[in-house]
């Protein structure tokens, strides 16, 4: 593998001891992407920010930190033989090294609605009287407990989000490539919170690869994982 840091056009954040930057499809992949929609209130921004882009196969989880994990320069399953002395991360749902049934994947995947997040209730303002009338009395001061209670916590040890790219009935997401964007859809996305796990589906997760040889990578590791081509 190597200790070589990734040959970019932009400089990335640091990456894990013996990280390689290689190329082509590939049955796991890892690498720093540029992603939207992570920044602003609450994490629902359009700004970009850098995360760590771990595909293992037909499942991708992203994180802020890169992950002791590695690049397996092929398209087939590495055999016991080639995976024998490595510490495999514990992550949520780690699929077996074999390929997923056709049909729906053994896979730690509840159906769970997305909750309704509304914003605190604003005391309505009294009315204001004509001059000369008692003077309007000073506004309520906001709960700032109900205020907090908005913002939730990342679940610690785990990754921001979990999302498959398998095709399977009526779940079929796909990929496509301009440039250096990568843009998945169709995709049923989790995302961990020590309050509450949420899952939206339709959604779409925009990245942006450092390089165009490394954008190409990652649309034919996605492909290859079962997302179809655009």
């Amino acid at each position: 593998m190597g200790n070589k840091a990734p040959k970019s056009e932009k400089a990335y954040p640091n990456v894990p001891e013996g990280y390689q930057e290689l190329t082509g499809a590939m049955y796991y992949k890892s690498g720093w992407m540029e992603m939207a929609g992570q920044g602003g209130f609450m994490g629902r921004g359009g700004k970009n920010v850098q995360m760590w882009i771990q595909c293992i196969h037909w499942v991708v989880y992203t994180y802020p930190d890169h992950q002791p994990w590695y690049n397996w320069g092929s398209t087939s399953a590495p055999s016991e033989e080639d995976t024998k002395g490595l510490s495999l991360p514990s992550i949520p749902g780690l699929p077996s090294m074999g390929l997923p049934s056709l049909s729906l994947p053994s896979i730690d995947m509840p159906s769970v609605d997305m909750p309704s997040i509304s914003a605190p209730s604003m005391p309505s303002l009294p009315s204001v009287g004509l001059p000369g009338a008692p003077g309007m009395p000073d506004m309520p001061k906001m709960d700032m407990k109900k205020f907090k209670k908005l913002k939730k916590t990342r679940r610690k040890d785990y990754p921001y989000q979990r999302f498959e790219i398998y095709q399977s009935g009526d779940y079929k997401p796909k990929v496509k490539k301009s440039g250096k964007k990568v843009t998945l859809s169709g995709l049923t996305v989790k995302e961990y919170y020590e309050e509450e796990d949420e899952e939206g589906k339709g959604k779409e997760v925009h990245l942006t690869a450092p390089s165009d040889e490394q954008a190409d990578s990652w649309f034919e590791t996605f492909a290859s994982g079962g997302a179809a081509k655009e």
